[in-house]
């Protein structure tokens, strides 16, 4: 009878703790979809940011409905800015397109050398901050594909801080292009005429989806990268992996 007993508690025993590494794995595989479709959505993220980088709709300016000037509307993005203008009085418009001006010394920023340094500036910090941002982003989703073939928790960390500083990146660009933006709005008059109003373009909310996504990736992933110990281990797989390794001789 004792013996009958202990085969049945082992049995128990054995019987939960099956069940317990089964609801273990069940969990593990629905991080690894959370994981694998947030890589995804990193992906497509990056194809957003590429075409909100690459078009012009980021700031639109709209001249007043009761102005004479020529001047319709313009939209700006971070390389160019387009004007719309009616031609001699008609109602036919006409769009002139060119690079944002670098140049204290042209026309447009030769009135008062404060404001065109500061101007440049602006437009210099946006550039570098989308170059920087286009080679970072890549990167990110390398390291997010990598957690998949090495499972340690090491990468999984590595991943969410590139996602960090991608999406601190973005941020701080569409910060620039707004400060941009505001001061352009009180100092250079040929960009924004008197009683015109300004709005977001497409362009604007892209680069904010953007961000979205990768800090929701930085959370994403710190979150999953926490190391697996006792009865949280799925399997030796894993456990060697998210074993402690010293570096050195």
């Amino acid at each position: 009878m004792v013996t009958m007993a202990a085969d049945k508690e082992r049995s128990r025993k054995s019987g939960r703790g099956q069940l317990l590494k089964e609801k273990r794995l069940a969990q593990h595989m629905c991080q690894m979809r959370m994981l694998m479709a947030i890589t995804i959505l990193c992906c497509l993220a990056t194809l957003i940011w590429l075409i909100a980088l690459s078009t012009d709709n980021w700031i639109l300016v709209t001249a007043s409905p009761t102005g004479k000037q020529p001047f319709v509307h313009s939209n700006a993005g971070v390389w160019k800015i387009c004007f719309h203008q009616t031609v001699n009085g008609t109602n036919t418009t006409q769009a002139t397109c060119s690079f944002h001006n670098l140049d204290p010394e042209s026309m447009e920023l030769r009135s008062d050398p404060s404001v065109a340094n500061t101007i440049i500036d602006y437009r210099r910090s946006v550039m570098a901050l989308a170059v920087l941002s286009g080679m970072i982003m890549p990167m990110g989703v390398a390291f997010s594909f990598y957690t998949f073939f090495n499972p340690r928790y090491t990468f999984k960390r590595l991943a969410a801080g590139v996602h960090f500083l991608t999406a601190s990146m973005a941020m701080v660009l569409i910060q620039v292009v707004l400060g941009g933006a505001k001061f352009g709005r009180s100092k250079l008059p040929s960009r924004h005429p008197p009683g015109s109003t300004w709005t977001y373009g497409f362009s604007f909310y892209l680069a904010c989806s953007v961000f979205s996504i990768f800090a929701t990736a930085f959370i994403v992933f710190l979150a999953f990268s926490k190391k697996k110990k006792g009865d949280n281990i799925i399997s030796e797989e894993l456990a060697l992996a998210d074993e402690h390794v010293a570096m050195g001789r």
